[in-house]
């Protein structure tokens, strides 16, 4: 939820993203909160991806981890500009 908020506010300044992690879900772009959906439907975004997305808009950098190096459980950690 923390990565969500700072990426609509463009504060990530980078973002690391688990490889061939996907996270069914949606974030609120008006509030930057994240929901991971209850089911795993198709039509589901991907939370990583909008994060991705929304990083990348704002100016920011991703790079993709490998799970082995990834420094986090939840898929994802960013490194904030402020």
């Amino acid at each position: 939820e923390e990565i969500g908020q700072a990426a609509v506010q463009g504060r990530v300044a980078t973002l690391l993203v688990e490889a061939e992690r996907q996270i069914p879900g949606r974030v609120d772009k008006a509030e930057g909160k994240a929901t991971p959906a209850e089911d795993e439907a198709a039509t589901t975004p991907d939370l990583l991806d909008e994060l991705t997305i929304w990083t990348l808009e704002q100016g920011g950098e991703v790079i993709v981890v490998p799970l082995e190096r990834m420094p986090t459980q939840s898929g994802a950690a960013a490194i904030y500009r402020f």
